[in-house]
């Protein structure tokens, strides 16, 4: 998987615990810092940098996740009012 912007890694850490291959890109250099201790352990390569600069590994591929997260939200979403 291929996060941008996992600030803290909060709503990382759920995925890294199921065994999710997961790469961060974080702008920030404290939020990056701070992903890389609260992820340690979990396997988690943290990128420090922009996004636009980023070049994945020749022959890594990463799948949109989009529909997982609407999955999720549906999930954790309540009913909406009629």
């Amino acid at each position: 998987m291929l996060e941008i912007g996992c600030a803290t890694g909060k709503a990382t850490l759920p995925l890294a615990r199921r065994g999710f291959q997961i790469t961060c890109i974080e702008l920030g250099p404290d939020l990056a810092v701070a992903a890389r201790r609260n992820l340690d352990g979990l396997g988690v390569n943290i990128i420090e940098g922009r996004f636009e600069d980023w070049q994945p590994t020749r022959g890594e591929h990463f799948k949109p996740l989009a529909p997982i997260a609407r999955r999720r939200r549906a999930i954790r979403s309540p009913p909406a009012a009629n």
